[in-house]
C-alpha cells in the first residue's frame, strides 16, 4: 500500500518540464524576432536619413528651386544616386513622399537672421512611409514620422 501512495517525481517533473517549455517557447521564439524588426526598423530609419542629408547637401550646393536639380535630390533620397535606379534604398520609399520646402515657394518655411543678413534654408523631408515587418505580424507595422532635415543655402 505504501507504494501505491508514493509517487515517482521524475514522472512529474518530465510533466512540469514540458509546460514549462510550452509557456516559455512563444517569449522564446518573439524575442529574436522583435530583435530582428526593430534592427531593420532602424537601418530603414538611418538609410532614409542619409538620403535625406545628402540630397539637401546636393541643394545647398546649387540652385535649391530649379526643377532638374529637386528631382536630383528627390532620387538622391529614393535610390540613393542621382542617376536613379529601379530599387529603392528603403521597400516601400516612393519619390512622392519626398517634398522639398524653400522660404521663397513655401509659405510655412521661414528666413533666419544671422550676423551675415538673411538666410535662405532649404528642407528636404519624407513623410509617409511606412515599416512592415519581416518576422512579426504585419499588424505590428508602422508609418514613421516626417523625416526632415534643413540646411541654409544661401545668404540674401
Amino acid at each position: 500500500m505504501s507504494g501505491r501512495l508514493r509517487s515517482h517525481p521524475a514522472g512529474r517533473s518530465k510533466g512540469l518540464a514540458a509546460l514549462e517549455l510550452a509557456l516559455l517557447l512563444p517569449v522564446l521564439v518573439a524575442m529574436p524576432a522583435t530583435a530582428w524588426d526593430v534592427g531593420r526598423a532602424v537601418h530603414h530609419l538611418e538609410r532614409v536619413h542619409h538620403g535625406v542629408r545628402a540630397a539637401v547637401r546636393h541643394l545647398a550646393t546649387g540652385d535649391a528651386a530649379d526643377p532638374v536639380r529637386q528631382e536630383e535630390a528627390r532620387r538622391l533620397v529614393v535610390y540613393g544616386q542621382v542617376q536613379g535606379s529601379s530599387t529603392p534604398v528603403v521597400p516601400g520609399l516612393q519619390g512622392s513622399m519626398v517634398s522639398i520646402l524653400e522660404p521663397q515657394s513655401t509659405p510655412g518655411v521661414r528666413l533666419v537672421n544671422s550676423a551675415a543678413g538673411p538666410v535662405s534654408l532649404v528642407t528636404v523631408q519624407v513623410q509617409g512611409l511606412r515599416f512592415e515587418p519581416q518576422l512579426l505580424p504585419a499588424s505590428w507595422g508602422f508609418t514613421y514620422g516626417p523625416i526632415a532635415l534643413t540646411l541654409a543655402y544661401r545668404f540674401i
